[in-house]
């Protein structure tokens, strides 16, 4: 937003500063401008140059001693026809005193500043904002051709569809297909598809599909009900106008930039081609099944080969050999559908491999191979949009408690000092979810313009190690900078090896590194830190709109409320609310609502509401009026170090945005009483399920009356899961959950509403659009007060003592082709069971890649899963099948899996996701901390003391702190607050027990 919402025109027409209006505004050079009328904004945009104040909106004055500094738009300055903006009334007299020179001397610096601080002058990157279902489905699947040729609403089908924009648009017939694929833009919904109506109050909304106006330019327009479409026809070229103008606006703050989606068949273990040699389908025309010993990585995918040359042919040209259609069927894929295959089904054409599902698929696909060709090649597309990913790139890096890189040290110093240097926790900087600390502000301001030049190799693992193809920690002081590279060493005989041959090191660790991500390394998730009382409620239930408005803290009203990144705001009035909700990233709190002077000292401080402050249109909050007082002294300067510290923070302290859930489990694990969910949509009515016919979505069993159904739910889950997480429709909308009667039901714009009993459907139903707009108001709020973090449950076969396979080696299994007991010596926990090894090097190729070796269906027998059921295993039963580890009950049960392994493992597969919900636990985290009968750690002593103090101090029973159910008492108050600030960083290892004992 420029100008803090000013109306750019106005200090030009009537000379004074005033605020635009948010329902009008235009976009300029990367930024938003509001204005106080239409006539206004006309204006600007018919000459945008013409109003835009100089030097960026920024102080002139500041700008005269080549400075940036914010500025106040109600202190400005006329001159020749240009808006200069300044920082104070000392500012703007300083600049009046020598207008003429000092306008030459800013206009001179102007460019350099813009040089030095400014962004790439390249176009604004596409932003795309379309109207579309969770599967991307456009108009809710109506027909975006029908509307304009036959001026009605019609239902497309999927067996029609075309993709535009990354979403999918159905069509009733071949021929509105095609008529779309020749001219998209003719047929596109006016404003994304959003409600006309809505848009041209600057809002978005969602639309009915049978609500809708053709202008007479042949524009198809949208509205949210039959009372916008009224109000849109009453003003029709007035509100046509008025939308047009607010889309430009509503795109920059709503829109996003287009997604690459990629949809790869794979197994768990991102293992492509079941592990079979994607070469070998084109030089020897069979399927080979590829070894561990020789891999690589293409699009985040682990390709397995059978030798050595497979593996260089496939690198050098990997887009020759990976499969079509993302390893998917192709005779599926020509028939809109997703199918898994069976590798030995396969055909190598014009150089490519496609693959089936079975002998079938491949006698189809080649009885009309181009016919199908063509027909998969123009169904793929919409197939990715639907089902595929965004890429969300792996990240490795070395990081200890804190999420700390280089375990402190400097990454900079290393370039400059040429050694290892320490950094200073009140300088940091955040790249790829891991803390860098530096001993200097220059040195992290040179990290933070170019983080790629200064992070070590290997994620600042050992490079020996990663040539091994293990991860290895390092010692920060064994280094070497190579072609100007960081590369770390684990100890000196690590550093030995690296100094003997660097070259043929550093080579096999290019190799192995993509591997090693793949295996070990984690997505990049976002975090947010958001200031929450009781774990939701943001600002103490302070209504942030009011800061604005009323310039003072005001208590909300539990009754307006509203939801965003994971907190609840509370609103004095329902306009606050509206006002918030239509653009809520001007009203939260800067540093998620945390004191501002404590983020400039790197640390999270609580806030007093009535202490705050707005610089920058920003509402920032403070501890209390001490805080205030030091922020007054310097507001921009500590606002810019609280800025470069917030990063960090939220790396250490945030959670994931959106990860909580709540589903109506009032019934155990088994969705909506186990009533059919696909026959609420498709059949209007309530048909129980069949526990044969399962599967598991969002930690839930749903059940089907019969296959068909069951594969339709697959395809597209979130399509008929029913809303509200299974509770009482009619409930939410009073803000209250209650349990449901399957057989009382309401399909609303093809959602499936569960409500309590009768009555409360009749309530429903008495106005179903409002009482859905209210239940869907209130769900947010529901979430965040009533929901959990989803856990997955696990299912291990393990005895009393928690130990997995009776205490057989699981990497023996693959290694000697035989069952070896192991010693309890050599020992890793995976998925809360224990499993043991006969030797130190399995037990490593086990910590290395746990997934690989652990058993399928968590050590229960595989013939047994694959009839639906848990029976125990003899150890010596047992077969590797595709990678797999396989136990069985007996040699009966073995001579039954190998009659039909592949279709006994598809079959075990299907059934083990409802076998671990139903009969599963989730991990439970343990501590062990050694501690008195009181509960009391360290026996008082101070562990802050150790660290600062180098030596043992008692603590006093007035400074106490609670961790991980273990109370630790402090010296003095400074220490406790060191240590709640950053506990794991202060705990002694090993629980506080003797550490050789521990080893």
């Amino acid at each position: 937003l420029a100008i803090q919402g000013f109306d750019p025109v106005a200090f030009f027409t009537h000379a004074r500063a005033g605020e635009g209006d948010p329902i009008l505004n235009a976009v300029h050079e990367d930024a938003v401008y509001r204005f106080a009328s239409a006539t206004n904004r006309d204006l600007f945009v018919a000459s945008p140059a013409k109003y835009t104040p100089a030097y960026g909106g920024y102080c002139a004055s500041a700008v005269t001693k080549m400075a940036i500094k914010s500025s106040y738009p109600t202190i400005f300055w006329m001159h020749e026809g240009r808006l200069f903006f300044f920082h104070s009334d000392a500012a703007y007299e300083e600049w009046a005193a020598a207008l003429e020179d000092n306008v030459a001397q800013a206009d001179d610096n102007w460019p350099k500043l813009v040089e030095k601080f400014g962004t790439s002058s390249a176009p604004a990157p596409v932003r795309w904002l379309t109207n579309k279902t969770d599967k991307a489905v456009a108009i809710q699947g109506y027909d975006p051709v029908a509307y304009v040729t036959e001026k009605k609403a019609v239902q497309g089908t999927e067996e029609y569809s075309a993709v535009h924009e990354d979403a999918v648009y159905h069509f009733a017939s071949q021929e509105n297909r095609n008529l779309f694929a020749a001219d998209p833009k003719k047929y596109l919904p006016a404003f994304g598809g959003f409600c006309g109506y809505m848009a041209s109050l600057n809002t978005l909304k969602d639309i009915t599909p049978t609500c809708f106006d053709v202008t007479v330019l042949g524009r198809t327009v949208l509205m949210h009900n039959p009372k916008a479409l009224e109000l849109w026809k009453a003003k029709k070229a007035e509100n046509m106008a008025k939308a047009t103008g607010n889309w430009e606006g509503l795109v920059f703050r709503f829109g996003s930039a287009p997604t690459t989606k990629t949809l790869l068949n794979k197994t768990e273990a991102d293992l492509a081609l079941q592990g079979y040699d994607a070469v070998a389908y084109f030089t020897q025309h069979t399927a080979v099944h590829g070894s561990p010993e020789f891999s690589a990585m293409h699009q985040g995918l682990t390709y397995r080969f059978a030798s050595a040359v497979h593996l260089e042919l496939f690198t050098a040209t990997p887009s020759k050999y990976a499969p079509a259609f993302g390893g998917y069927c192709a005779y599926a894929a020509s028939r809109n559908a997703l199918k898994e295959v069976t590798p030995f089904c396969f055909d190598v054409a014009e150089g490519r491999l496609f693959l089936f599902s079975n002998e079938q698929a491949t006698a189809l696909w080649k009885a009309d191979e181009k016919g199908c060709l063509a027909r998969a090649e123009e169904e793929w597309p919409g197939l990715v949009v639907l089902h595929g990913l965004a890429p969300n790139p792996k990240i490795l890096v070395n990081k200890g408690v804190g999420r700390l890189a280089l375990q402190g040290h400097d990454p900079v110093a290393y370039f400059t000092q040429k050694k290892a240097v320490s950094g200073k926790p009140l300088c940091t900087a955040v790249h790829e979810d891991a803390v860098y600390r530096f001993f200097s502000f220059e040195n992290r301001d040179k990290f933070m313009a170019e983080p790629a030049k200064y992070v070590p190799v290997y994620g600042g693992y050992c490079a020996y190690g990663a040539s091994r193809s293990v991860l290895k920690p390092i010692t920060p002081t064994l280094f070497e900078v190579v072609d100007d590279k960081l590369y770390f060493l684990q100890n000196k005989e690590a550093m030995d090896h690296w100094k003997l041959d660097w070259r043929r090191i550093r080579y096999k660790a290019n190799a192995n590194w993509p591997g090693m991500v793949s295996r070990h390394g984690e997505p990049v998730q976002t975090k947010v830190l958001v200031n929450k009382m009781e774990g939701v409620l943001a600002i103490q239930g302070y209504d942030p709109v009011a800061y604005f408005t009323f310039k003072r803290a005001e208590e909300g009203d539990p009754s307006y409320t509203a939801t965003f990144e994971d907190a609840i705001y509370q609103f004095a009035t329902a306009a606050h609310r509206d006002q918030f909700l239509r653009y809520p990233q001007k009203y939260v709190p800067a540093f998620g609502g945390y004191c501002t002077y404590a983020a400039s000292l790197n640390v999270l401080k609580d806030i007093t509401p009535s202490c705050f402050d707005i610089l920058d249109g920003r509402l920032v909050l403070f501890h209390n009026e001490s805080a205030l007082e030091i922020w007054h002294e310097d507001a921009e300067r500590t606002f810019a170090k609280s800025k470069a510290n917030w990063a960090g923070l939220v790396v250490q302290h945030g959670t994931h945005a959106g990860s909580r859930v709540l589903v109506n489990q009032e019934d155990g694990p088994v969705a909506i009483q186990g009533y059919d969910p696909v026959a609420y949509i498709e059949q209007k009515e309530a048909v129980q399920g069949n526990a044969q016919f399962s599967s598991v979505f969002g930690g839930m069993i749903y059940r089907f009356a019969s296959p068909a159904n069951q594969a339709t739910f697959q395809e597209s889950p979130a399509k008929y899961m029913p809303s509200y997480g299974g509770y009482c429709g009619y409930g939410v909308s009073l803000n209250v959950l209650k349990d449901i009667t399957p057989t009382c039901f309401d399909v609303v714009d093809g959602r499936l509403v569960l409500v309590h009993n009768q009555k409360a459907l009749e309530l429903w139903k008495h106005s179903p659009s409002r009482t859905l707009h209210r239940a869907d108001a209130n769900w947010p709020g529901l979430v965040m007060r009533k929901g959990t973090v989803p856990e997955e449950k696990v299912l291990v076969n393990k005895n009393e003592y928690n130990l997995a396979l009776q205490g057989y080696d699981p990497v023996a299994y693959f290694t000697q082709k035989a069952a070896v007991r192991g010693l309890p010596d050599f020992t890793a926990v995976q998925d809360d069971a224990i499993y043991r090894f006969a030797s130190a090097e399995n037990q490593h190729m086990f910590l290395e890649c746990p997934k690989m070796y652990a058993p399928a269906f968590g050590g229960y027998c595989g013939y047994a899963a694959s009839m639906g059921v848990l029976q125990q295993v003899s150890p010596q039963c047992f077969d590797v099948f595709d990678g797999r580890l396989v136990l069985q009950h007996n040699d009966t049960a073995q001579v039954m899996w190998r009659s039909d392994a592949r279709g006994a493992m598809m079959r075990a597969q299907a059934n083990w996701p409802s076998l671990e919900v139903l009969n599963g636990s989730v991990p439970v985290h343990k501590v062990l901390v050694n501690k008195s009968d009181t509960n009391l750690a360290l026996q008082g002593y101070d562990p802050v003391a150790y660290f600062t103090q180098s030596m043992a101090v008692e603590g006093h029973p007035s400074f106490t702190a609670v961790y991980e159910n273990a109370i630790y008492r402090f010296n003095c108050a400074e220490h406790r607050d060191r240590f709640t600030q950053n506990p794991s960083k202060y705990v002694p290892a090993f629980g506080g027990y003797c550490g050789y004992s521990a080893a």
